[in-house]
């Protein structure tokens, strides 16, 4: 027990142990401080630090601990088109999956240094688009710190999907995107989710040329493509749609996922992305 011989080591105990339980003694300390120096990264603060109360005006909402920190990104790329996808998301992870979660979403800009306060950017957009070298290396630096970059194309947008590939090759000349096979334990129950090996998503086609259309429903496992970073996905892609379905609109030209299937397709790459 480490409590023990953490004890035996006070001030006031006699000091005349024999010199295998001094071993000991020395040994649990050493770990103690070891465990310390790591968890506070050695730069210990004055409880009056801990005990502060926060003033009214300040917000706590986003990076309260065992809560949920994700954030939407902020770009060119026809960002607000969807605008209550997060909101829908973080509703679904709440009660679905019963994580605690922001009440209000927070948008950033890629140069914020916020940035590295969260686990998660959530992208989408339905335009094409193009980072400047700043936004680039400043996104390149959070997936490599750990960070998850969890994006899809509104309606299935072809200049949307086109430009984030794009972009990703230009941070990733070395490292593709590649598909995320079906099999990947991110589409299992393996992370507290759902099984998933089957979705229905929607595929418009006319019915005659120039005709009306109509929403086709194929089934298969989800269609993403991602980059890894030292073993993990650091970057989940969909081309297909996830945030109009997470809004509950359902339009005959949405390339994309159903309603049910697209919140759940979400919660499991949110619970990924808080495990790896």
């Amino acid at each position: 027990s480490l409590s023990c011989l953490w004890e035996l080591a006070q001030p006031n105990r006699p000091g005349n142990f024999p010199a295998a339980v001094q071993e000991q003694i020395d040994a649990a300390l050493s770990i103690g401080i070891n465990v310390l120096a790591y968890a506070t990264n050695r730069e210990l603060k004055p409880k009056e630090y801990y005990l502060r109360r926060l003033s009214s005006g300040e917000r706590t909402d986003a990076l309260v601990r065992g809560r949920l920190a994700i954030a939407s990104l902020r770009h060119p790329g026809g960002c607000t088109a969807a605008p209550r996808a997060l909101r829908s998301l973080l509703e679904a992870l709440q009660n679905e999956v019963k994580l605690r979660v922001p009440s209000d979403p927070v948008e950033l800009a890629l140069t914020d240094e916020a940035l590295f306060d969260y686990h998660l950017l959530f992208m989408h957009g339905r335009n094409a688009f193009r980072l400047t070298p700043t936004e680039r290396d400043q996104l390149y630096k959070f997936l490599q710190r750990g960070g998850t970059l969890f994006a899809n194309a509104i309606c299935g947008s072809q200049a949307f999907a086109d430009s984030f590939r794009q972009e990703m090759a230009q941070i990733f000349p070395k490292t593709p995107l590649e598909r995320v096979p079906p099999s990947d334990p991110i589409w299992t129950p393996a992370f507290g989710g759902f099984d998933l090996k089957m979705v229905s998503r929607r595929d418009p086609q006319q019915t005659v040329p120039a005709g009306r259309l109509r929403a086709a429903v194929r089934q298969g496992p989800p269609a993403f493509e991602g980059i890894k970073i030292d073993g993990r996905w650091a970057v989940l892609f969909s081309p297909y749609d996830l945030s109009c379905a997470l809004e509950k609109h359902d339009s005959l030209e949405c390339y994309g996922y159903s309603r049910d299937d697209a919140a759940r397709i979400a919660i499991n790459v949110v619970l990924y992305a808080l495990q790896q």
